[in-house]
This record gives C-alpha cells, sequence and structure tokens, in this order.
C-alpha cells in the first residue's frame, strides 16, 4: 500500500480525527450585571454575566455555566465555548434572573468570548 493509500484509508476512518467536536452552547439568560460586593451594590461596568446550557447529549448533570462577557448575547442563541485568559474578574455576585436571590457567580474567571454558531435555526 502506498503512502497516499495509508492516508486515504486513514480519512475513512471514523474511528480516527483530528478534529474536537463541537459541542454548542444555548444561551439561558444575557446581560445580567454582576457586582464586586455580596450585596450587590458595587456594579462591575465592563461586562456582563451569560448563563449557559451545554447541548451534550452524554452530560446527564445539566449543570449551568455563569460566565462574564463583554460580548452581547441574547436568550436562545447557540455558541461555542471560547475563552479569553487575559482579561478576568476576581470574587463576584449577581442576582440569579429567575429566583432574583443574590449568589456567588465565581471566585475567579476569564472572559467568554464564545462565537455564535452560523445554524441558529432561523
Amino acid at each position: 500500500m502506498s503512502g497516499k493509500e495509508a492516508t486515504n484509508s486513514l480519512d475513512r476512518d471514523p474511528g480516527v480525527t483530528d478534529e474536537i467536536p463541537i459541542v454548542p452552547y444555548r444561551v439561558i439568560h444575557a446581560e445580567i450585571p454582576f457586582y464586586s460586593d455580596p450585596e450587590c451594590t458595587q456594579e462591575v461596568p465592563e461586562a456582563k454575566i451569560a448563563i449557559l446550557e451545554m447541548l451534550d447529549p452524554d452530560d446527564t448533570v445539566g449543570e449551568l455555566d455563569v460566565v462574564p462577557s463583554r460580548k452581547k448575547y441574547e436568550p436562545g442563541q447557540l455558541v461555542r465555548w471560547s475563552l479569553n485568559n487575559k482579561t478576568g474578574w476576581e470574587e463576584s455576585w449577581y442576582r440569579h434572573p429567575e429566583k432574583t436571590e443574590i449568589e456567588r457567580a465565581w471566585v475567579y474567571h476569564v472572559e467568554f468570548i464564545g462565537k455564535l454558531l452560523k445554524d441558529q435555526g432561523t
């Protein structure tokens, strides 16, 4: 078998790939302010929170991700996971949009910069 044939046979083998599958995330809530104090009086002006749901059929836990972002998202949009590790925020809190209770958002989180997936189903 020549080198070209070997490469082609690898291309046809579904068990061999260099690509990481894209697991989409759905934006559940967006544009939620967050705060640098647990009383939610000192709003962080340069970013907002997006709450994301991973759409992985193998995920049995179903946890939501609370992420800071300077990009604007809308509920229902599908995005891919991507972070900017050069921008981050220290310990922060927010008012949960459904429960209206104050919750800790994170101890430290880098900026979410997920790109919109092209097929939004509309």
